[in-house]
């Protein structure tokens, strides 16, 4: 916690506006350990889509398909599946606090009044309360977004997926 030497309340036309308490889960997903094994990546990335942290599942799936990039085996086939599900589906959610950019989907939902601190995603639903002004993106602001974000996230599944389904034992 921090004080400063002079007390901003004091100054005209500065006030309170309490505490922020929200932290976006982003700062809370955990790097797999060095040296966890491939089928240990691949079970804890499920059970983080099972309880919904898709950005976490994703962390996960990375690291079981660069820690493991030539593994010819059928985990390494659900590796590459599942992290190229988990490239598209976890699109940034949050915003990077310039909603102009529009560089993630909490830009756009910064843009259409849904506030950051009362997003919530959990098992595929969302609760947005809209506590913001609505500033609606343009049809060209949208397919920037598209162009930028999105069209490499697809394009990254599909360099995923391109590798399924791998020969198994000789020549195909």
């Amino acid at each position: 916690m921090a004080t400063p030497a002079n007390n901003p309340l004091l100054v005209t036309g500065v006030s309170s506006a309490g505490t922020n308490t929200y932290f976006p889960d982003t700062l809370f997903i955990t790097t797999p350990a060095a040296g966890t094994s491939l089928s240990d990546l691949i079970a804890s990335g499920l059970a983080s889509l099972q309880s919904g942290n898709i950005l976490q599942a994703k962390a996960y799936f990375y690291a079981a398909v660069t820690n493991y990039l030539n593994d010819t085996t059928s985990n390494g086939d659900t590796a590459n599946f599942f992290y190229a599900v988990t490239s598209v589906a976890g699109v940034n959610l949050y915003s990077d606090g310039t909603p102009a950019d529009l560089n993630s989907v909490g830009d756009i939902l910064d843009n259409v009044g849904c506030s950051p601190g009362g997003r919530s995603f959990n098992n595929s639903t969302m609760t947005c309360p809209k506590t913001r002004p609505s500033t609606t993106p343009t049809g060209s602001q949208m397919q920037t977004f598209l162009y930028n974000v999105i069209i490499p996230k697809l394009q990254t599944a599909l360099i995923y997926l391109s590798e399924l389904p791998r020969p198994q034992g000789g020549a195909s």
